[in-house]
């Protein structure tokens, strides 16, 4: 267990999910969209969006496959992240922070977790919508840089950024 943050947020741990704090992973997610995407979206894209991956149903698995991480802090669920892998890339798929919490680490301790996981693979990657220039900016102070950009039918852009992780020498 990763050792508490303490700020003006309260002390706060990163750890594993586990079926208890699917409710807080569902409310950070849907409270960080709403924030998030209001200015990118129509309201009703934003709502489909937010039934569509911010429902217990969809966040389940990744909980149930041990892929979740969430930042606690006394109990309250203030800061989550999902990964795994695909097509041989490590791939964080939601890293989002209360709207309440934001600003103070959160989201980089739950990086620099996820980082501990991503053991035997190159880089990190992760995706944001074209627009959200909080995402970018908070990707770019966390060492990513841009990968490449993946069209999205009418909506905007998905950029995609990575992290080259230090091979670690196992002789």
């Amino acid at each position: 267990m990763d050792a508490p943050l303490h700020d003006d947020v309260g002390p706060v741990v990163v750890r594993p999910a586990d079926g208890n704090d699917l409710e807080g992973v569902v409310a950070v997610g849907r409270a960080a969209w709403h924030r998030t995407y209001q200015s990118l979206y129509p309201p009703e894209l934003v709502e489909l969006f937010i039934d569509k991956w911010w429902t217990p149903a969809a966040n389940v698995p990744s909980i149930r496959a041990g892929r979740t991480l969430v930042a606690d802090r006394d109990g309250e669920i203030v800061g989550m992240l999902s990964y795994g892998a695909s097509d041989g890339r490590f791939i964080v798929w939601k890293i989002y922070v209360h709207p309440d919490a934001q600003g103070h680490g959160i989201g980089g301790r739950l990086l620099a977790a996820v980082e501990e996981r991503a053991l035997g693979h190159d880089a990190v990657y992760l995706s944001f919508t074209a627009g959200n220039d909080h995402a970018e900016a908070f990707a770019l102070a966390h060492g990513f840089v841009h990968d490449s950009r993946e069209e999205q039918n009418g909506l905007p852009d998905l950029v995609w950024m990575r992290r080259d992780l230090e091979r670690k020498d196992m002789r």
